[in-house]
């Protein structure tokens, strides 16, 4: 049987320095300098978090206590080449993700205090555009529709290459439906929007609240 789970850390502070570091013994010196690249602290914890979740998935899931070798594909999806386990990685300021899988999968997470009034009318559809400025919530709104285009597009990982405009998920409603054939998962909070995208089965979230 299918497993598709989405791990989720929803509040960064549970992870506090002692806890980064006890991580970061088991990352790799690649990880280790992608985090040190960033300038912010934020951005620099979750590149360590996001592993963290990636290492975590694929112990409970399939017993893999090391991370195998990642290949990035055509358009930058990161994937493993030697085993059928398929992963899905975002961060943003207020919350982590990571998709994992033994089907295709792609996992997106986004702020819901999101800009988005200078580019709605470039990646919205005319319908997703009238739903965003006519909600009480319209940055909400915006970062839900974001997150499952984007979902979709690391499921195909082609990126965001394609014309957004033509991806309309207006008429999508609830947390758990099927679009294009494909099985979506969408979940809203007060901090951050979170969508997952497989062909197979709907992807199933899990909180991750402290190390495990």
């Amino acid at each position: 049987m299918s497993t598709a789970k989405v791990y989720i850390i929803e509040d960064q502070s549970c992870f506090d320095e002692r806890a980064i570091a006890e991580i970061s013994k088991h990352l790799p010196a690649s990880r280790l300098e992608k985090a040190a690249r960033y300038r912010r602290p934020i951005d620099r914890k979750n590149c360590i978090l996001v592993y963290y979740l990636l290492m975590y998935g694929l112990k409970k899931n399939f017993g893999i206590t090391q991370v195998p070798e990642i290949s990035a594909g055509e358009y930058g999806k990161p994937y493993f080449p030697w085993c059928g386990i398929h992963f899905s990685m975002s961060h943003s300021d207020r919350g982590v993700c990571c998709g994992i899988a033994d089907c295709n999968i792609g996992a997106d997470i986004q702020d819901t205090d999101i800009k988005y009034d200078e580019i709605a009318s470039l990646v919205m559809s005319e319908k997703e555009q009238e739903m965003i400025f006519a909600s009480a919530s319209p940055q909400t709104e915006f970062a839900r529709f974001w997150t499952l285009k984007e979902s979709l597009l690391k499921f195909r990982g082609t990126g965001i290459n394609g014309d957004l405009k033509n991806i309309d998920f207006s008429a999508s409603s609830g947390e758990v439906f099927t679009y294009g054939g494909l099985k979506f998962h969408s979940r809203t909070n007060s901090s951050f929007c979170v969508s997952a995208c497989t062909g197979t089965i709907s992807p199933e979230f899990v909180r991750i609240d402290g190390l495990c």
